[in-house]
């Protein structure tokens, strides 16, 4: 009998490989011949995770939870979203109406619902939801205004969730045709005076640089976004005429522009201070704005020192480029800070808690232990997306600092400017403390991975890990191991 999870009577072993299994007992063969340490039939051990801060959890409402999750997921496959796609492609050929505007986008905004982003978890009160789809999404699907490059993508979007969600019925190459006819349609209306410019058109841009992320390995397709993009805000400032719907797309539009720099170490095109203007005044210091408002001025810093270290010079001092990016390092640290504090007054919650991990590292079978024990899993998927956003730049920047270092490694000034940092655990010592900062960080957000794949955070969820495992990756390869990275990401 092959071992499947739930249905074998198999060790636990042999059903996570998905391989016959024996039954010997009081250990398989199978696993005895393979060299792997058999961990038997018993049922695997329910973890009751109580804190200060979840002083009421028990095995009860953890096997609640569970059974929750069980009837979300056959809930989500029992409903036909195929159906309703191909509903929106006849709508999207045969409209005449502005009222079947409004079902068009209600109708992929159910999907979203459906697949892409849990609306349940961020409509407490305490979460800032401009860190998920649920702010700039809605605002795309409540415009009423029609608008062929809008809905090509809206259309594209939802087919590439559906096919993402591993449903069948539709395939890689459609998706990709979709996505080939939205592009054509913002293409063509980008010259236009009346149409270039509008709320509409630059939602078609925001939906279809997401469709990539979930289409494409590489962002060079983001470039010529960022140019588009850039140019259509920098001509709306000029005019002064901004909505709400506008900065809820900018919003978007700068983590996207911002990751993009950070990727290929360029500055951004569009400078920081328009972006301060479209995006809006940030409502607190702890919110995702504010976040956004810090992070804007940090793809200049770094591409200055990815263009010092290309030059191969040892000779120009290492200050001018290490202190600002010890300061934004500060930053970002003392806005985790303060995000923290608030996320606890406002719930009695902390931002993540540590459990067992529950997936399985490829590499774990060659060890005694998971290379990853232990997972983290956040207060919401809010919280995640603003924390992993804000750490993945934090180790890009940490990364880069000790590039720096080790290209010139008898700058002295290295060694003994950081006395000054706060909370940053930076100390005069500073590349052994720094390379530890750095591998305690990389180490967290490996095991933030765990928790946005969870099925509860849709599609979304893997979304927000993009730019992290990005910089993991980077890193990793620069300490040598990459390869024992891309094992566990595999």
């Amino acid at each position: 009998m092959v071992g499947i999870a739930g249905k074998s009577k198999a060790c636990h072993d042999c059903k996570r490989r998905r391989v016959k299994c024996d039954f010997a007992t009081p250990t398989c063969l199978r696993c005895l011949k393979a060299g792997i340490p058999c961990r038997g039939y018993e049922r695997s051990t329910l973890w009751v995770h109580r804190t200060q801060a979840r002083p009421n959890v028990s095995a009860l409402s953890v096997v609640k939870d569970a059974r929750l999750e069980e009837r979300q997921r056959e809930n989500l496959k029992s409903t036909d979203w195929l159906q309703i796609l191909q509903h929106m492609r006849d709508q999207l050929h045969s409209r005449q109406s502005s009222c079947e505007v409004a079902t068009f986008r209600s109708q992929a905004l159910s999907i979203a619902d459906g697949i892409y982003y849990p609306v349940s978890g961020v409509s407490d009160s305490y979460q800032d939801s401009t860190s998920t789809p649920s702010s700039w999404f809605k605002a795309v699907c409540q415009m009423p205004n029609p608008s062929e490059a809008l809905d090509h993508s809206l259309l594209a979007f939802c087919a590439i969730q559906i096919r993402v969600s591993r449903e069948s019925g539709i395939s890689y190459d459609e998706t990709v045709q979709l996505y080939n006819q939205a592009l054509s349609k913002i293409i063509s209306i980008l010259d236009s005076p009346s149409d270039g410019g509008s709320d509409e058109s630059l939602a078609a841009i925001v939906i279809l640089s997401t469709c990539e992320l979930f289409l494409f390995h590489t962002s060079s397709s983001w470039n010529a976004h960022a140019q588009g993009i850039s140019e259509m805000l920098r001509n709306r400032v000029v005019s002064g005429n901004t909505t709400q719907s506008w900065s809820d797309l900018c919003r978007r539009l700068c983590v996207i522009c911002v990751i993009q720099a950070m990727v290929q170490k360029r500055p951004l095109i569009l400078e920081p201070d328009v972006w301060r203007q479209q995006t809006s005044p940030p409502p607190s210091p702890a919110s995702f704005g504010g976040l956004l408002d810090l992070t804007v001025d940090i793809p200049l810093i770094i591409s200055n020192a990815h263009e010092l270290l290309q030059s191969g010079s040892s000779s120009i001092p290492l200050h001018p480029y290490v202190e600002p990016l010890i300061q934004k390092f500060r930053e970002l640290e003392n806005w985790r800070n303060i995000y923290n504090k608030h996320i606890w007054d406002e719930s009695q919650t902390p931002v993540y808690w540590s459990v067992p991990a529950q997936a399985s590292n490829p590499t774990d079978t060659n060890h005694g232990e998971k290379l990853f024990p232990f997972a983290l899993i956040f207060s919401s998927i809010a919280s995640a997306s603003a924390w992993i956003f804000a750490s993945s730049i934090m180790l890009d920047i940490l990364d880069t600092i000790i590039l720096l270092h080790s290209s010139n490694p008898e700058d002295s000034i290295m060694l003994s400017y950081t006395n000054q940092t706060p909370d940053s655990s930076i100390t005069s010592g500073m590349v052994n403390n720094l390379q530890e900062d750095a591998d305690r960080l990389s180490r967290l957000l490996c095991q933030s991975i765990e928790f946005c794949y969870r099925i509860e955070n849709g599609t979304f969820g893997p979304q927000i890990t993009c730019y992290a495992q990005a910089t993991l990756l980077n890193y990793f390869a620069n300490r040598g191991l990459s390869h024992q990275y891309l094992n566990y990401d595999s």
